[in-house]
This record gives C-alpha cells, structure tokens and sequence, in this order.
C-alpha cells in the first residue's frame, strides 16, 4: 500500500493498522493527524 508520511511517499505492508506504522517508524501515536484523503480522521477511528 502506498502511503504519504510528512509529504513522503512510502510502500508499507496493507496489513498495517495505524498503530501498528506508527510503533515500526518510532513515532509517539499522542503527536499524530491522521489523514485520508486530505480529511482528518478521528483518533477514535484509527
């Protein structure tokens, strides 16, 4: 799956939740905007 991270595009595996990308970059889920589709997604829905 294709993904934009701070403007970067990468290929990630399509099982990956949310959650589970920000532990394998090291990024603290608390500083995060979801967006898909330039809207923002809920924390509750990711």
């Amino acid at each position: 799956m294709t993904v934009f991270i701070n403007g970067e595009k990468r290929e990630i595996a399509a099982e990956l939740n949310v959650a589970q990308l920000l532990q394998e970059l090291g990024i603290r889920p608390g500083r995060v905007v979801v967006e898909l589709n330039r809207d923002v997604v809920s924390r509750e829905s990711h």
